[in-house]
């Protein structure tokens, strides 16, 4: 989906990737001609809790400040690591005006094979409902992130919605109603969670399961991996 400026003055990175040879940049623009931009990028585990990482040039970090005039843009890159994995997001608040355009480049090194990328642009997360393809044949397998955007308030800290996952003609193979605690992130297996889709191809659809609530504030996302270990980022379609 392409994503429109005016969207972004509050923008998540729904996944972000330490450990296992994984390094990631984010990219942010200052679109606008006239205006000075500024803002903080932060860091924050997949609970939800600030997250302190290493960037290149920054040293060890849970937040930096953005400022970027008009049509510039800084780039800032996480320090590759060989530990287990460890996933968490990013959020960039840059107030209000004006306009920023992210997106997220993955590189995955590995000894003896060329690195491996992929990128995705970044936006906001709410919508009447998302797609998100995947194709599970030929032992290809899809990790599958979703990420709650919403805030908390006294009165709500948890997003309920509805997951169909549907085959190639339309057909439900699997459904099923889910919260989620808000600002968080959940990256599972989709064929270990839900195999019903193993070996099949389709979307996995994402609406709200709130009577109160038309939209739901998530952002669904996917990494595609092909049994060589080569991938790519799947976004959403949304309406």
């Amino acid at each position: 989906k392409a994503i429109s400026p005016e969207l972004l003055t509050d923008a998540y990175v729904p996944l972000v990737i330490i450990g296992e040879g994984w390094s990631q940049q984010i990219i942010i623009q200052n679109v606008d001609d006239e205006e000075n931009m500024t803002g903080t990028l932060k860091f924050f585990t997949a609970a939800g809790e600030p997250w302190r990482i290493d960037l290149v040039g920054r040293g060890t970090v849970d937040q930096v400040f953005v400022t970027l005039q008009p049509n510039q843009l800084v780039v800032f890159e996480t320090v590759v690591k060989t530990h287990p994995q460890n996933l968490g997001f990013a959020h960039l608040d840059t107030g209000c005006c004006p306009y920023s355009l992210v997106q997220t480049i993955f590189r995955r090194r590995e000894a003896n094979r060329p690195d491996l990328m992929t990128s995705f642009p970044v936006g906001e997360g709410s919508f009447r409902s998302a797609r998100i393809f995947f194709d599970n044949r030929d032992r290809k397998f899809a990790g599958v992130g979703i990420f709650t955007t919403g805030e908390c308030f006294s009165f709500r800290c948890e997003t309920p919605m509805r997951l169909r996952f549907l085959d190639e003609n339309g057909g439900v193979l699997h459904e099923t109603t889910e919260t989620q605690q808000n600002q968080t992130l959940r990256w599972f297996s989709l064929t270990a969670d839900y195999p019903q889709t193993r070996g099949r191809f389709g979307s996995i659809e994402i609406t709200s399961n709130d009577p109160e609530r038309e939209f739901v504030e998530v952002m669904g996302f996917s990494l595609q991996f092909a049994p060589n270990g080569a991938f790519t980022a799947i976004t959403t379609i949304e309406r």
